[in-house]
């Protein structure tokens, strides 16, 4: 038995994980439709690939999952034949720096394969061409093609004579022989963009850590991936990191401008959480750790961060669990989510007081009564420094202690950004007296 059976529910209502692609994720999705129609106009509308921005924590992946999801349900009722756009199955795919474009194909043409053995009947029923259902599951099993002296052959596609039987996974089976099935089965099926696709995703595109290494492999991508017919990308990304990739004339007739994707909205915050009490509940009068009051005011904390804010709200479930077991009454104790934030935020606090001085606390408070974010190159004047080389010692100590991150600006890469952490905004709370910093 977990804390959550205890507590009445089927798991955590404060789950961190992006939303899954399902009815109950769907239902769960609070304030995107906006985002989420633009996402799915692009897709059907567009020869150009839809890219999505925002920052940390704001659920950009949660909603293009419900995005896919939404488009996949209406291929599956028989609402989308005209155009079918079809989402591959698993995690997004991610870049980073070490990989090729071999490599990222490969991956791309594996899911390709599963999603043509899922879904073929249903696209074949549209009259459309599709491989032998046979032929892919005998490739998805099999690690080893048939070869032909004269050429070589794939379980999809054949050429020439001969026979012999070679890995799969050697460098002439790579070069030519699936990914070579994949481009044809996949312009068979879909000649043109209006005939609709495989939606694959690329998530998370600041772990390139540089939107210099982002566009050089976007780059290399652009004629081939990003041109393959038969599959629509959505490329997803930290704030900033797409319309710097982007911006040059090779990719911007390939990417679309990034829907921009914000902080949920302060009012809606009683529905995100009362949804995921409603889906997640066991019981009709489930005992809620921390209820639609509770977690507004964690959020409002951790500077409107929605997954800092349900990490916790996590974390308060297990203390309320561990000392006052399941109780109604506590769990209702507004007072007491307070107690144990201020004692929690007490003790980052503590530890940073060790790395930190005078000075540095003081550019800190400023740069929470500023928002949390600022330009050092730009903004040392705001911090009564002379010049912005003054400005690094202290921006150095309180990265070094984890209140702050300190970036490369993706929109100027002569430039840095300095930005409060999680764990910073708690430790500004402590030092407010206990009361939310973001300034209004």
């Amino acid at each position: 038995m977990t804390i959550w059976t205890d507590f009445g529910f089927i798991g955590s209502p404060y789950d961190t994980e992006p939303i899954p692609p399902t009815d109950q994720g769907d239902s769960l999705l609070v304030g995107r439709d906006r985002e989420i129609n633009e996402i799915v106009s692009r897709l059907e509308s567009s020869t150009r690939h839809p890219t999505v921005e925002g920052p940390f924590g704001a659920g950009k992946t949660s909603l293009i999952s419900v995005a896919c999801y939404r488009l996949e349900r209406a291929f599956k009722e028989g609402n989308a034949r005209v155009n079918p756009l079809i989402p591959l199955r698993g995690e997004p795919i991610e870049l980073n720096p070490e990989i090729t474009i071999e490599d990222f194909q490969r991956k791309l043409f594996y899911r390709v394969a599963e999603a043509f053995k899922i879904y073929g009947d249903g696209l074949e029923a549209t009259g459309r061409r599709v491989p032998r259902q046979k032929d892919i599951e005998r490739w998805l099993m099999d690690p080893v093609f048939h070869t032909r002296s004269g050429g070589f052959s794939t379980p999809i596609v054949g050429i020439s004579a001969g026979k012999g039987r070679t890995p799969s996974s050697s460098i002439a089976y790579s070069e030519f022989g699936f990914p070579r099935a994949m481009k044809d089965a996949l312009e068979s099926c879909f000649p043109s963009r209006a005939h609709g696709g495989f939606i694959a995703v690329v998530d998370n595109l600041e772990l390139m850590r540089t939107s210099l290494k982002v566009r050089a492999l976007l780059d290399v991508m652009r004629d081939n991936v990003l041109a393959q017919k038969g599959v629509r990308w959505i490329l997803c990304g930290a704030q900033g990191v797409i319309r710097s990739a982007a911006a040059t004339p090779r990719l911007m007739d390939r990417l679309a401008q990034p829907v921009d994707v914000e902080p949920i909205s302060d009012d809606l915050m009683s529905e995100v959480i009362g949804r995921r009490i409603d889906a997640y509940k066991l019981r009709a009068d489930p005992v809620t750790p921390v209820g639609p009051n509770g977690f507004w005011y964690l959020y409002d904390v951790v500077n409107r961060n929605l997954r800092t804010a349900l990490g916790f709200a996590d974390e308060f479930s297990f203390y309320l669990h561990r000392g006052y077991g399941s109780s109604t009454r506590k769990s209702d104790d507004l007072g007491l989510l307070e107690a144990w934030l201020s004692d929690s935020a007490d003790g980052y606090h503590r530890a940073a007081e060790e790395w930190l001085g005078e000075r540095d606390w003081r550019v800190f408070d400023i740069l929470t009564h500023h928002g949390g974010t600022c330009r050092p190159c730009d903004d040392y004047q705001d911090f009564d420094y002379a010049s912005a080389e003054s400005l690094r010692a202290p921006i150095k100590s309180l990265r070094e202690a984890n209140l702050l991150t300190y970036e490369p600006d993706e929109l100027n890469k002569r430039r840095k950004v300095a930005s409060i952490t999680a764990t910073g905004w708690l430790v500004a709370y402590a030092r407010a007296g206990y009361a939310p910093t973001l300034a209004s």
